[in-house]
């Protein structure tokens, strides 16, 4: 499944890329955070939304982009834009005027798409009556097919099963490829499955029907594979470890310093990690795409890794100061017990992805809102008197 791997990488990069430019000119006051965010039917938001929070109802109109990460996504009603969203459980059964990128555990759409969806989960869904108006790209274990693809589709997974209608051509590689007894496909399929097509009387196929079988190579055994595992994630835990520890006892000051702002402001840190993330890499796109502007691209790089790299040692040590406050003030015990629960916590699947991001929004934003108070430069040289 390497091509899987490979579509769900591509579709976070083309999360980050898409997205960054829009946030770049986000207004404040389309930033939405909490417990629950809401666009209430008959509503009417002028302007893209950036939303994070536990619940996320939009039952009105967006005219705009939509940019969401929370743990239940419902959109109902009509965006007038492209949505790009993480969460846990996404239903779409409104109307999105644009096209669709979002990662979920479990994902849905009952409703219409009028451009294209690229979405990867656990189990994702196209439910009947659901409609994307053009192309269908999907990474997920389980992945149901009764609406409508208007052009392709491009399935990656576990089970693949299509029930509706696919206007033109299917490209898969999954382990079971299912056609339903009203399904109809407007061009060819190709697939790569060591199992063969199991297809229904009364499924309709217009073009050719391609088998691939996978490469054949030796397998390496489950044990082997865990153990590989188990070993790569204790290297990280040693490393990540070792650097919170070594930033811990030279900048201990520095590193408390920069807290101070988070438990201030917990809300501008981690939402100035989150658009500067988006930011970052597209600056350095058109900078690259510039030509003249490369080593500049370059060293921004290289400053932007190092502060990604810094930024779960710095989230942790925040952690840990949260949670001992009061208690003690040693800061390498603030280091020792943050950074020991982010790494435990990063060793749930589902859970560990979403803490990573999180880790990673906090960090980067203390460390960025602790450079802003840095002084700024003296374009003015103090002259030496002339001797004479």
């Amino acid at each position: 499944m390497a091509k899987a791997w490979l579509l769900v990488v591509g579709m976070a990069v083309a999360l980050v890329s898409i997205g960054g430019v829009a946030v770049a000119h986000a207004a404040p006051q389309n930033i939405r955070s909490g417990m629950s965010v809401s666009v209430a039917r008959g509503q009417t938001l002028d302007k893209s939304l950036y939303a994070s929070g536990r619940s996320i109802d939009i039952a009105g109109t967006v005219n705009g982009d939509v940019y969401c990460a929370g743990q239940t996504v419902d959109i109902g009603g009509t965006v007038n834009g492209d949505v790009l969203c993480l969460a846990q459980t996404i239903h779409i059964s409104g109307t999105v005027n644009g096209s669709v990128r979002a990662a979920a555990q479990s994902l849905s759409v009952s409703g219409t798409v009028t451009r294209t969806a690229a979405v990867a989960g656990q189990t994702v869904s196209i439910e009947s009556g659901g409609k994307v108006g053009s192309d269908v790209t999907v990474a997920a274990q389980d992945f149901t097919l009764d609406g409508t693809a208007g052009r392709d589709l491009v399935a990656a997974g576990q089970d693949t099963t299509i029930e509706g209608t696919v206007g033109r051509d299917v490209q898969a590689e999954t382990t079971n490829l299912s056609l339903g007894s009203a399904s109809v496909i407007g061009g060819s399929i190709t697939y790569t499955s060591e199992q063969a097509l199991s297809r229904a009387d009364g499924a309709k196929v217009a073009g050719k029907v391609v088998h691939n079988q996978p490469p054949t190579h030796e397998r390496p055994t489950g044990a082997a594979l865990l153990f590989a595992g188990f070993l790569f994630k204790l290297y990280l835990a040693a490393a990540f470890l070792l650097l919170a520890l070594v930033l811990v006892l030279i900048f201990p000051r520095l590193l408390e310093r920069a807290t101070d702002v988070t438990l201030e402001q917990p809300l501008l840190t981690v939402v100035t990690g989150f658009v500067v993330s988006i930011v970052v890499p597209i600056l350095i796109f058109l900078l690259i795409a510039s030509v003249i502007a490369v080593p500049l691209a370059v060293l921004i790089l290289l400053a932007w890794l190092v502060i990604e790299l810094l930024a779960i040692p710095v989230a942790g040590y925040f952690l840990g100061r949260l949670l001992l406050a009061g208690r003690t003030q040693n800061v390498v015990l603030y280091m020792l017990l943050g950074i020991v629960i982010l790494l435990i916590l990063f060793l749930f699947p589902l859970l560990g992805f979403f803490v990573l991001l999180l880790s990673m929004w906090f960090g980067t934003g203390t460390i960025l809102l602790q450079v802003r108070r840095l002084p700024k430069p003296d374009y003015q040289v103090a002259q030496a008197p002339l001797k004479k």
